[in-house]
């Protein structure tokens, strides 16, 4: 490990002036390679999330998050530590690409965040450290500000190919909401740096995993046949994921139903998302868009799909066909 904190720390400063000696396509794809060994370094230092983080792990966590920050411009205009003609490097590539290297930072970025939350809400973390991981943090503002597109329409479309990835990171927010949902200062905090503003519950409300689950089941357009694949698959580990969200359900109930909509003024999906989220079959014309309400069908579609994935589960049981 010690050995990977300084490789990072050597490319950390190789990285921005290599623009002056190699093509644009070339580092395109040398900023993708890096940040693959990012993801390796994430997954093998932080995956267990010590209680208590040794000092050779802080320093490799200090010379991720100087690596991360020189992907800023991807997401974010800010000046960097890139020089100018780098930054033109994420103007001409094609969106296939950009996506790529979008999906790969992300990644990092949530699967570190996940470990460094936790540190940080048990208070084992140093000041300078926790200033450092704020400040990146601050370079996903813009993605998270919905425009056109929700953030989960974003996001799904990034990770829509790779379906272990997907699921793991799905599963990194039910732990990220939990720890924030815990934490009020440090939901504040993360929430100055991500949102522009201090509004912890926006913030949590953010990584709800209901919220992200209603989104989930949409894009598998409310299949019960592709849940039951993702659950005996051994490619994923969605069971763990698919009995956390079940257990926030059953707990948060109400909360569930307010999500969806159903009877309640204030859902968390207005009715243009859950519209997007139905799609035009809902309506039968044009006339009827608008006059119909379509949060007793979105929640309709979501038992429905559920319930066909239980009887299902119960069939296969009986043929011995479920693992």
């Amino acid at each position: 490990l010690r050995i990977f904190g300084r490789l990072m720390q050597t490319l950390n400063s190789i990285l921005p002036r290599l623009d002056t000696f190699v093509s644009r396509t070339q580092l395109f794809v040398v900023m993708q390679n890096f940040l693959k060994i990012c993801f390796s370094l994430v997954s093998c230092c932080f995956g267990n999330r010590s209680p208590s983080p040794p000092d050779h792990i802080v320093a490799v966590a200090f010379s991720l998050l100087s690596s991360l920050k020189l992907f800023t411009p991807i997401f974010d205009s800010h000046p960097s530590q890139f020089s100018s003609a780098t930054q033109q490097t994420f103007l001409i590539v094609s969106d296939d690409r950009l996506d790529l290297l979008k999906g790969t930072y992300l990644k990092v970025f949530i699967k570190f965040g996940e470990a460094i939350l936790e540190w940080i809400s048990k208070n084992i973390l140093s000041f300078e450290l926790e200033s450092e991981f704020l400040s990146l943090v601050s370079s996903f503002r813009r993605f998270c500000i919905p425009g056109e597109e929700s953030i989960q329409e974003k996001f799904f479309v990034l990770y829509e190919e790779q379906d272990d990835l997907l699921v793991e990171l799905l599963s990194s927010f039910v732990n990220i909401h939990h720890i924030l949902h815990k934490n009020f200062s440090l939901s504040q905090q993360i929430s100055l740096h991500l949102l522009g503003r201090a509004d912890e519950n926006e913030l949590i409300a953010l990584f709800d995993p209901l919220v992200w689950f209603v989104h989930f089941l949409n894009v598998l357009d409310f299949d019960n046949g592709v849940l039951l694949e993702f659950l005996i698959s051994s490619e994923t580990h969605f069971l763990d994921y698919f009995m956390k969200v079940l257990k926030r359900i059953q707990i948060e109930w109400t909360e569930f139903i307010r999500i969806c909509g159903g009877n309640n003024k204030d859902p968390t999906l207005n009715n243009d998302t859950q519209v997007r989220l139905l799609g035009d079959d809902y309506y039968s014309d044009e006339e009827e868009k608008g006059e119909e309400d379509p949060t007793p069908k979105l929640l309709d579609n979501i038992l429905t799909c559920l319930i066909r994935l239980r009887m299902q589960i119960e069939k296969n049981w009986k043929k011995g066909l479920f693992p």
